[in-house]
């Protein structure tokens, strides 16, 4: 690669210092989730809306709250950090930023490697009758990895995992005593679940199914990029539709994702990457040939 290709692609999977893409999304995201809020307890929308929308922002805010996970966000430690522990609000009242980076990080090095190294794991095991259960429970099977770490993790995240853990308990229950339980069943629990199974398909089911291929083994085979129609998957999935690019350069903005595959594709079709189009079917290398 030239030297100045060279110097573009690198340019692209650098963390920016402000990724204002993201810092848009999650701006978006919040204008959306409080105003369908108010706006159904007025009764100005029915609920149903409200939870559609809320289930959108808050899938939005999970891609905030993951580029963060990865320093993706920002350069600067705080302003990175805290817009992840705010994003995961909308999702969980205990907003363990410091733990889900741990056991998102466990994914990344053992993906598909089994539910006892790789946490995201439990989204496709067991019976095809338990994955959409599975699909909703992913944020409840990460205490279940995490906690039983917990003494062996260092001391600031124990730290800000207990207390956030406590946080949590502490707004449920403000919540539930103020008189407003069935709304936040409504418009924050329901629509929460719904964008953890969204997010379940978007970042651990769909691009790493089926599931065969460890990160060790083979990195270009663990993951998949859906290819095709790039127009409707993009937006609707925030990129995660080119996963695997992901999954090599993680700590590059989700938006960028398209470009950094087309500015190397020779050289990824050269790995011969888990490419499959819109239903999941596995593309042959002539047909590769042609990205």
């Amino acid at each position: 690669m030239p030297a100045a290709e060279q110097s573009l692609f690198q340019s692209l999977i650098r963390r920016p210092a402000i990724a204002w893409p993201t810092v848009v999304l999650f701006a978006a995201a919040g204008l959306i989730y409080i105003s369908a809020t108010l706006a159904a307890i007025q009764g100005l929308i029915p609920s149903g809306v409200a939870i559609a929308l809320n289930a959108i922002a808050a899938f939005w805010f999970f891609t905030v709250f993951h580029e963060a996970s990865h320093n993706a966000l920002s350069e600067h430690k705080a302003l990175n950090d805290w817009l992840g522990r705010i994003s995961i609000l909308p999702f969980s009242p205990a907003p363990i930023f410091r733990a889900f980076r741990f056991i998102h990080m466990q994914h990344h090095r053992f993906a598909n490697q089994g539910r006892d190294k790789d946490p995201d794991g439990w989204c496709g095991g067991g019976n095809a009758w338990t994955l959409p259960l599975r699909w909703a429970t992913l944020d409840l099977n990460y205490y279940v990895f995490y906690l039983p770490k917990l003494k062996d993790r260092p001391r600031d995240e124990r730290n800000e995992t207990l207390l956030a853990i406590a946080f949590g308990v502490l707004l449920v229950a403000l919540v539930v005593m103020s008189g407003y339980a069935m709304e936040a069943l409504l418009y924050w629990f329901i629509p929460g679940r719904i964008a953890i199974v969204m997010l379940a398909l978007a970042f651990d089911f769909l691009p790493h199914h089926p599931h065969q291929v460890s990160e060790q083994e083979d990195p270009y085979r663990a993951t998949s990029n859906r290819v095709g129609m790039e127009w409707l998957l993009t937006p609707v999935l925030l990129y995660q539709n080119y996963h695997l690019v992901h999954h090599l350069y993680p700590r590059a903005p989700f938006y960028r994702y398209l470009k950094i595959w087309k500015a190397k594709e020779a050289e990824h079709l050269a790995h011969n990457p888990y490419l499959i189009d819109l239903i999941g079917r596995q593309k042959k290398p002539p047909d590769q040939a042609a990205f």
